[in-house]
């Protein structure tokens, strides 16, 4: 769709479907919604979104606090596992252990980093999910532009009868 103003530069715009200019009238009937009526729409859709999704200050630093406790206690796992994976190659290269037992102990400690990767990343996407969130809330209550937050819209979709929905591009 395209933005236009309204005519004789009338101080509103709306949208309206190119294909038919460019297609004909078979392909497209020249669909249009006006700005304000989109607007309204995403305003509607995120409080929508905002409400399904709402996330309280507490439960975000609950949240971030209990990630960093169990990834505290799997870098020690992991740095545990590690040394003792060196100390395995130590007695593997003297002769004591066979190399079964060095590639047990090395997959132990590769298992041990995996987990903790996993972990973090799953902390990281919980802080964008909450960042996102924020922003969200904020465009919500008019206290941001719209446009601010257009990374966050993956499409706005008009149909036949111009109902207008807004699918939002989040984790």
């Amino acid at each position: 769709m395209q933005r236009k103003r309204g005519t004789n530069h009338a101080d509103w715009y709306f949208f309206t479907c190119i294909t038919k200019n460019r297609l004909g009238v078979g392909k497209c009937t020249g669909m249009y919604a006006q700005e304000e009526d989109i607007f309204n729409a995403v305003y509607r859709h995120l409080k929508v979104y905002v409400s399904k999704h709402y996330i309280t200050d507490v439960q975000y630093k609950q949240q971030i606090q209990q990630f960093n406790y169990k990834i505290y206690e799997l870098a020690q796992n992991s740095e545990k596992a590690w040394s003792n994976a060196m100390e395995h190659y130590e007695q593997y290269v003297r002769g004591e252990i066979n190399k079964a037992k060095l590639r047990s102990t090395l997959d132990s400690a590769h298992e041990a980093k995996a987990v903790l990767a996993e972990v973090t990343e799953r902390k990281a996407a919980y802080e964008k999910e909450y960042s996102i969130f924020r922003k969200l809330l904020s465009a919500s209550g008019k206290h941001i532009p719209l446009n601010e937050i257009m990374d966050c819209v993956e499409k706005i979709i008009v149909g036949a009868g111009r109902e207008i929905v807004v699918k939002w591009n989040t984790p």
